[in-house]
């Protein structure tokens, strides 16, 4: 008997057959189960991430208007949403019209009441970016001014909306300040 072996032959192809790896079967069979998943999964997941990063975008800028009513209220002062342009202050400062808010908002303290960002002068509170993958637009132009009791300035209400594929999430802003969601 040789000495230097510790297993059978029999052991041995059992060991070999087990340390050998996998069949082209087994392989091909994972394989495509593997494949049928994916095909399923992919699309709710995609569906998912779309639905999140919608109410994500909601979510930022629902507390961004949240933001903005409660300091305008705490500090007895203007506080003013305008869109951001992407560095250190906003776009523009019209009141007019329907503009995509692409990048994203900011809000500030507006001490001097003149509705525009005068840095250093006047505090930043928030910078707010949205996701590249929503559109969302508000119908009064590039800023929203809180008044201190809270009111906004404009004479009619005002609607956010965020758009993503065939999903829309509204925000109305109504003279009073609150903020509710929209049809």
């Amino acid at each position: 008997m040789n000495k230097d072996r510790f297993l059978s032959p029999r052991m041995e192809r059992g060991v070999l057959a087990c340390v050998s790896g996998f069949t082209l079967f087994e392989l091909l069979t994972t394989l495509s189960i593997f494949s049928v998943l994916s095909i399923i999964a992919i699309p709710s997941f995609s569906a998912f991430i779309s639905t999140a990063q919608l109410n994500t975008d909601h979510q930022k800028l629902q507390s961004l208007l949240s933001l903005a009513r409660m300091s305008a209220v705490s500090e007895g002062s203007f506080a003013v949403v305008c869109r951001w342009d992407g560095a250190s202050g906003c776009t523009g400062f019209s009141a007019l019209g329907t503009l995509p808010w692409a990048t994203g908002g900011v809000v500030f303290s507006d001490s001097n009441n003149n509705r525009q960002l005068d840095l250093p002068d006047e505090r930043v509170l928030r910078i707010v970016e949205f996701s590249s993958e929503n559109q969302i637009t508000w119908n009064r132009g590039e800023l929203l001014v809180y008044e201190s009791d809270g009111s906004v300035r404009g004479g009619s209400n005002g609607t956010f909306t965020i758009t993503q594929g065939d999903e829309v999430r509204k925000l109305v802003v109504s003279l009073t300040g609150r903020v509710r969601r929209g049809s």
